[in-house]
């Protein structure tokens, strides 16, 4: 079998269902694929290629792996590892998705191709991972360099502030010490493809004035960060009139991405905090934070912006969400996923930590203040807490501007405010009016029985 598919031809199909992608790189025997010469190409909608006889190919030569005009997709369900220096093309109609690991062992090649309005499109158990930065990675057409730390990567941007880079394996940042800045200064105009990689244990220190908090200080129009997770960053920030995000200071009309972030962020001063970006002017999706967000401020001193996933936005959030607590001491305007939303579009997501604040102006589950824009099929069930003279709301502190089918846990937020108050059990005996149940998910096993995102499950 491993020799036809090497050196001849097979069209295999045995018993049994195919796997759920159109072509299913899996532990299932071979079926529906016409293998010749190294290019494997999928006969019929439904197609699956076992990763050993895959490996096998890689072995022996170059492999491409292909839809053809039958099938769409690509997925990749079982682990994938080869040290030869062969490359390996998955050419889809559509998209290319990695449910599971894939490992470039030796100094071997990768290249990702799709047709139309495809993707990459890198699930939470799934990575690309390099070990040789040597190694070629070509996607949809662009070759992209191939970064192993962030000191690099810092030098590279401000080299070419437009280039495209890729996170080669996961990176413990704790090695490098504490920043006292954002780790690339250079405002970037390029892409950064996480793929699926985590960086983690960054610290930063910030004392001073005006400066900004991130793995990035500024993301522009044209820029896209994506397939990344930060886990367990540190921020500590004493300097006032600041941006602070874990991801980015500030998103100036970049595409955020599947991207999540835990750990801690603690500010005594004035600023505008978001668990992923401080400020967002662009698109972000499938997102999402688990962190700790701590403003303490002495006395009744005014802060600005807090939240959850951003402090401040004026882009489209969607298909996202935060466990973040929230603490804003006296900050203007805290929300469990968005501080100020100024304009911006806030649908399909979802916070469910606690939010609180001793001060300030509004507070609310979801959004502190909701001036401008649009709020949809969203909801919020972490407690809100706010002291003092506060507007304070289960889903919303303060709306200016439409709010529709959102929705807030009435047991645990006794705020009120808009939005459509539900009963702990009402939200989690069905998907409320307005969720669409091809991007909303329900389970008592799932996110405690809260609707969840069938794009973005809860990590």
């Amino acid at each position: 079998m491993l020799k036809s598919l090497i050196f001849g031809t097979i069209s295999a199909v045995t018993l049994g269902g195919a796997a759920d992608a159109d072509v299913s790189i899996s532990n299932k025997p071979t079926q529906n694929m016409n293998c010749t010469a190294g290019v494997c190409t999928a006969t019929a909608k439904k197609a699956v290629l076992n990763v050993n006889d895959l490996q096998t190919m890689l072995a022996a030569g170059d492999a491409t792996v292909a839809t053809g005009s039958l099938a769409k997709d690509i997925e990749i369900d079982q682990p994938l590892t080869w040290s030869s220096i062969s490359r390996l093309t998955l050419d889809a109609r559509r998209s290319v998705v990695v449910k599971k690991p894939v490992i470039v062992a030796g100094t071997g090649a990768l290249t990702v191709d799709w047709r139309g309005q495809g993707e990459l499109a890198i699930e939470p158990k799934g990575s690309i991972q390099f070990w040789d930065l040597g190694s070629s990675l070509i996607i949809h057409g662009h070759s992209y360099t191939l970064v192993g730390d962030l000191m690099t990567l810092a030098a590279d941007v401000a080299d070419k502030p437009k280039g495209l880079y890729a996170l080669a394996k996961p990176y413990d940042a704790g090695s490098d010490g504490t920043y006292s800045s954002a780790v690339v200064r250079t405002d970037f105009a390029g892409t950064f493809e996480g793929l699926g990689n985590a960086i983690s244990n960054l610290t930063i220190r910030l004392a001073g004035q005006h400066s900004d908090a991130g793995l990035f200080k500024e993301i522009v129009s044209g820029s896209s960060i994506r397939d990344l997770a930060l886990l367990d960053v540190n921020f500590g920030i004493q300097t006032c009139v600041s941006r602070v995000g874990a991801v980015a200071a500030n998103n100036n009309g970049g595409v955020l991405l599947r991207l999540h972030a835990t750990g801690t962020i603690a500010t005594e001063c004035t600023a505008v905090v978001g668990g992923l970006v401080g400020a967002n002017q662009g698109p972000l999706s499938k997102s999402s934070t688990n962190m700790q967000i701590k403003i303490k401020m002495a006395g009744d001193a005014g802060g600005e912006q807090v939240g959850g996933l951003a402090a401040e936005n004026w882009g489209t959030i969607d298909q996202s969400y935060s466990s973040t607590r929230v603490f804003g001491s006296h900050s203007w305007e805290v929300g469990g996923l968005v501080g100020y939303n100024g304009g911006g579009e806030v649908t399909n997501a979802y916070a469910v930590s606690p939010v609180q604040a001793g001060g300030g102006y509004s507070v609310g589950g979801l959004i502190g203040m909701h001036q401008y824009g649009s709020v949809s099929a969203s909801y919020s069930t972490g407690p809100v807490v706010a002291r003092k003279k506060t507007a304070c709301g289960g889903l919303i502190g303060y709306a200016y501007s439409t709010v529709s089918q959102s929705y807030w846990d009435s047991d645990t937020s006794k705020c009120g405010g808009v939005g459509q108050p539900l009963t702990d059990q009402q939200l989690k005996s069905g998907l409320p009016d307005g969720f669409d149940p091809n991007i909303w998910g329900q389970s008592p096993n799932i996110n405690n029985g809260y609707p969840y995102l069938l794009a973005n499950p809860p990590k």
